[in-house]
């Protein structure tokens, strides 16, 4: 039986304990045995709560720690996980939000199975994807875009900014269509209050890039009304002539995701070839909003027990290798970020 500890039992800890109970009752053996928060009013009432990480590591023991906390936080968690023997470490994104403490975090989590949260990977409209181009190829991609955008003017948790959201497009770009090292052209976005936090949070960024000759356009914001995730792909081959790929995902509801591909006449008429879309209500109401957080536990646990080489799963190496590419970007931005204040007090 797995013990897991929960360290941040906020909105994603929670998410992740209603997976893990989803996947006990399936029959897994698997057990959330405690959970971790400095805040003891998230305590849940049926399980143990701890302030401190190392209290509960030592009367725990765990097998699996899930580490739900802030962005801001993952370096010291990471690092206290360093002194346990090899366990499963399941993780939110990103690897750390100071590139500073990549090195020591990777030295702390070098003897642990890693599993990287990217949700969207778990998505049937990505594997769905990812089987046609298989089917249909070869493919050369010839240009990818994205708009990852979601509201956060005056969201009270503490953020390190968008590029915590753009990892999702940059991964799914990277997993889907190849484009796992882009060079980095030119980056520009805004400096602002949008966090209570701080006044100088990036909010929003531009970045454009390539992948060989493919071009790559992404736009990220956290002033946006509405949740926005948002891939496309142009793709060609000599057989079958330009066709677009456009991924979207929880819209209107979380697990509620879209593919369509179409094909693209020299003349610039298309036609739709494949549509398909999945539907929050499908689930067992349980884990409604929560189905690709379930298949990512799923994936890693049975990485772990190694019954699976899942292509889906982040490990360490991918997870400093997506870090290396957002600090490129935000090295790219310095200088061509615009402050803005929303006028809160």
């Amino acid at each position: 039986m797995e013990q897991v500890l929960i360290v941040g039992h906020g909105y994603a800890g929670r998410r992740f304990r209603a997976a893990l109970h989803h996947l006990r009752r399936e029959g897994l053996p698997v057990e959330v045995v405690g959970v971790v928060d400095p805040r003891p009013d998230q305590f849940p009432d049926d399980l143990p709560g701890y302030s401190d990480l190392a209290t509960a590591l030592r009367e725990l023991r765990p097998t699996v720690v899930c580490v739900t906390v802030n962005e801001a936080d993952h370096a010291t968690v990471f690092r206290a996980l360093g002194h346990l023997d090899r366990v499963l470490v399941l993780a939110e994104k990103p690897l750390v939000a100071d590139p500073r403490d990549e090195q020591s975090v990777v030295a702390a989590l070098g003897h642990h199975q890693f599993s990287m949260n990217l949700v969207e990977r778990f998505s049937p409209m990505v594997t769905r994807c990812r089987d046609w181009m298989r089917a249909e190829g070869p493919w050369t991609v010839t240009r990818t875009e994205a708009f990852w955008g979601k509201h956060r003017i005056g969201d009270t948790r503490p953020t390190m900014g968008v590029l915590s959201e753009l990892i999702h497009a940059l991964d799914l770009i990277g997993h889907l269509f190849g484009a796992d090292n882009p060079e980095i052209i030119r980056s520009n976005g805004v400096l602002s209050d949008v966090s209570p936090h701080a006044t100088d949070v990036l909010d929003s960024l531009d970045v454009i890039a390539r992948d060989g000759d493919a071009p790559m356009l992404l736009h990220t914001s956290y002033a946006w009304p509405t949740r926005m995730r948002l891939v496309t792909a142009l793709l060609w081959s000599e057989h079958h002539g330009t066709h677009r790929i456009e991924l979207e995902f929880d819209n209107p509801h979380w697990d509620c995701d879209r593919l369509e591909i179409k094909s693209i006449t020299p003349d610039g008429r298309w036609t739709t070839v494949l549509r398909d879309s999945t539907d929050v209500t499908s689930l067992p109401a349980e884990i409604q909003g929560v189905g690709k957080v379930v298949e990512f536990v799923r994936a890693s646990l049975y990485g772990w027990w190694g019954k699976s080489d899942s292509v889906d799963l982040v490990d360490l190496a991918a997870a400093e290798r997506l870090q290396g590419i957002l600090t490129r970007i935000g090295d790219a931005a310095e200088g061509g970020l615009l402050p803005a204040r929303y006028g809160r007090a």
